[in-house]
């Protein structure tokens, strides 16, 4: 199949493919980068750069970031081979993996005096210095140091390890994306900040000193939540995508991910006929009915309800009967289409869009779950 410009396009051959406009991912960083001014950004690519493919993301950004966040070592290790760029593992590691991090110089989160104390001997083992960051803990509650006065102890003993480097600190929002939503988020993502400004005075007062501080996630990023701190965290909002829909669009942004499929069979249905599994759509008149090639096994949600539509040749079609694993039925009776014709699941069109906040909306689905789960079987494009 060709484009507009009888120019040969291989992804349109394919049964659904994902498209990731490179402009718009390189907007969105310069756009965070001014809002910002001087701390550094760590691009968080984690789970596949929330399905974005990682590694083609990582070459396109790389020049304009310092770190990148990843969760795993494999794909700490993976983006070590195309990046020159800093790594720093934001979860936790196995034991018997934390020795290929220090050889690579890949940062390690660290969260308790017993996991400094085998991560020193990992690299004393090798002559390496293993670079950390220390996870503190300022009401996420998932990892991190607590706030006591016994932290601050093994904090200052992990200091005096031979063959560690504490490099950065940092903590994480955990209301933030709501903040606007209800005083007591506002409260608590307040507090988190000063918590976390306030036990590094602690820290810092006992002669320790940290070359990265960074709490501000996506949310944090854009609420400014990031005084006196080094680095930004940003994750959703690289993509495009908000954290939530209440949030102040402090930062303007592009969502860089399409989605589409193919339609791969058509007929007419008359009055009274079923559509899919479980009999729960009923046509009321005659019907033109498309099969579209994509489905929960594409990690298109299987939960949509009666509004969800997709965009056919410039037009909404609505979604009708349940979604199967590799094919959705649309009403496509006021449309003019034909097999092979695309169909935008998630993308826009001149004047017409559909997004995941309305995907989301429809199914009950966080936006950033939606993201993830789609399947790695669905070949991803850069594009310009």
């Amino acid at each position: 199949m060709e484009n507009k410009n009888n120019e040969k396009v291989p992804y349109f051959e394919n049964r659904t493919y994902i498209t990731i406009n490179k402009k718009y991912l390189i907007e969105n960083i310069k756009n965070i980068k001014k809002h910002i001014k001087s701390q550094k950004i760590c691009a968080v690519i984690k789970d596949n750069a929330y399905a974005h493919n990682a590694i083609n993301l990582a070459k396109v950004i790389d020049k304009y970031i310092d770190f990148f966040g990843v969760s795993t070592i494999d794909e700490a290790v993976s983006l070590k081979k195309i990046t020159k760029s800093d790594i720093l593992i934001l979860g936790h590691i196995e034991n018997d993996k934390l020795i290929l991090a220090i050889k690579n110089n890949i940062r390690l989160t660290v969260s308790y005096l017993e996991q400094a104390i085998l991560i020193n001997n990992l690299a004393k083992s090798i002559n390496k210095k293993a670079i950390i960051h220390l996870g503190i803990n300022t009401g996420m509650n998932r990892i991190g140091f607590e706030l006591s006065d016994d932290s601050i102890d093994d904090i200052i003993k992990i200091n005096e390890m031979s063959n560690i480097t504490i490099e950065g600190v940092f903590s994480h929002y955990s209301v933030a994306d709501i903040y606007y939503e209800n005083t007591n988020y506002k409260n608590f993502t307040i507090n988190q900040k000063k918590q976390f400004d306030d036990f590094i005075k602690k820290l810092e007062d006992k002669d320790l000193k940290f070359e990265i501080k960074h709490i501000a996630n996506s949310a944090g990023t854009l609420l400014s939540l990031f005084e006196n701190t080094d680095m930004v965290r940003p994750g959703i909002i690289l993509y495009g995508l908000y954290p939530s829909t209440t949030i102040k669009k402090t930062i303007k942004i592009k969502p860089v991910l399409s989605l589409y499929s193919k339609i791969v069979y058509l007929k007419t249905i008359s009055k009274n006929q079923t559509i899919s599994y479980g009999n729960t759509f009923k046509s009321k008149k005659q019907m033109t009915i498309a099969t579209v090639s994509i489905g929960y096994g594409d990690g298109y949600p299987r939960s949509i309800n009666k509004n969800q539509k997709v965009i056919i040749n410039g037009k909404y079609c609505k979604i009708v009967g349940r979604v199967t694993m590799d094919q959705l039925m649309v009403d496509v009776t006021n449309v003019k289409c034909d097999i092979g014709d695309i169909v935008i699941m998630i993308g826009e069109y001149e004047n017409k869009k559909i997004s995941f906040y309305d995907l989301s909306k429809n199914t009950g689905i966080l936006h950033y779950e939606l993201l993830c789960n789609l399947n790695q079987r669905v070949p991803i494009y850069y594009i310009n």
